[in-house]
């Protein structure tokens, strides 16, 4: 592992107890300041004073700025994994154009839930040395794709998931990046596109 790597990484997980209690809140005190202020307002001070612990309990838990802002990363990464994965058992026995409307909106659910905290946190991992843990997270992602899309026999499933992923991926972070908070209506949008991939003919209304 790199030094850069070293750097973002949490000097400790707790698991229970107190500790777990100070962690959490040092966690959510820093993703409330990106929510109200970006990176311009983000530091460590401010993160402790805000999470109510001083500045060495912080440093206990991480070694810089970047460490806490890596494992926003990894938490918002890892929920949206769980949600794809809850959403691929909830589809089985739907018609492809429902599952394919749930996997979407499992796959944006973390921007309706927080969504300039997960603007904020997409922009910042394009800059943090992630790559190889976000390589790991999409090969996972494509999998649960994949395995939902080939009980559908869509051709080349392995490709249309890489497809799929790709293609909601830039149009929720565009929408994002505009300032567009309704995401029920980048839903439809997304859908849409999805829909003419996939050759499905949506319901009539």
């Amino acid at each position: 592992m790199t030094d850069a790597s070293q750097g973002i990484l949490p000097r400790k997980t707790p698991r229970q107890g107190r500790s777990l209690a100070t962690y959490e809140a040092i966690l959510e005190a820093a993703a409330r300041i990106l929510e109200a202020g970006g990176m311009a307002a983000f530091n460590t001070n401010l993160i402790a004073e805000r999470a109510g612990v001083s500045i060495g309990s912080l440093y206990q838990y991480f070694p810089a700025k970047e460490a806490i802002l890596a494992e926003l990363i990894r938490n918002m990464r890892g929920q949206l994994l769980e949600d794809l994965r809850t959403a691929a058992i909830d589809v089985e026995g739907m018609a492809l154009e429902d599952a394919t409307e749930v996997m979407i909106r499992a796959s944006i659910l973390h921007h309706a839930r927080r969504p300039e905290l997960a603007r904020v946190l997409e922009i910042a991992e394009t800059v943090l040395p992630l790559e190889k843990e976000a390589q790991a997270l999409k090969r996972e992602i494509n999998a649960t794709v994949v395995e939902v899309l080939s009980r559908y026999y869509v051709s080349n499933p392995e490709e249309a998931a890489q497809d799929l992923s790709a293609m909601t991926r830039a149009m929720v972070e565009v929408a994002a990046n505009a300032g567009e908070t309704d995401f029920d209506a980048v839903l439809a949008r997304v859908c849409r596109a999805a829909f003419g991939y996939l050759g499905i003919a949506p319901h009539a209304p």
